[in-house]
This record gives C-alpha cells, sequence and structure tokens, in this order.
C-alpha cells in the first residue's frame, strides 16, 4: 500500500536537485469526528467533505469517516457553488 492509500500526502525533499527524502503527512481526526457526522446523519443530514489534499488521501480519510468526498479543492473553489 502505498503512502497516499494510507491517507498520508507525500512531501519530497529535494537538497540541490538531489533526493534526500520524503516527508509523509496525515490528518488525525478529532475524536469525536465519527459521533458527530453520525448524529448529523441521524437527522437527516448527509455531509461532503472538501479538502485540498491529492484525492487518494481524501479517499482515505473520508472511508473512515464514511463520507462523501471532493479533493483537491483549493479555499476560493470550496464555496457551495463550485462542486454541486
Amino acid at each position: 500500500m502505498t503512502l497516499e492509500q494510507e491517507g498520508k500526502t507525500v512531501v519530497v525533499v529535494l537538497e540541490e536537485g538531489r533526493l534526500r527524502g520524503l516527508i509523509a503527512l496525515q490528518d488525525t481526526l478529532r475524536e469525536d469526528a465519527k459521533a458527530a457526522l453520525a448524529d448529523l446523519r441521524s437527522l437527516g443530514i448527509n455531509g461532503v467533505m472538501l479538502t485540498g489534499d491529492n484525492t487518494r488521501s481524501a479517499a482515505a480519510i473520508a472511508a473512515e469517516l464514511k463520507i462523501d468526498f471532493r479533493a483537491i479543492y483549493y479555499p476560493k473553489t470550496k464555496s457551495r457553488r463550485s462542486w454541486r
């Protein structure tokens, strides 16, 4: 399984054009995130996660939360009109 499929965003580290390593970053879910989404679902509210993360990372987090998602969104494109 690749780092991105695990929900991580990979950063390549170069020094003078030479590969020095990779850094894998991952968001952590708040402890109450799953419960909050379950409460919303019980009220008939289904959310969508909008994120600037890559599609694979977003899919991993969304699967854990059991929520739909749209990836590679930047702050200006996260408005309601842009993803409908």
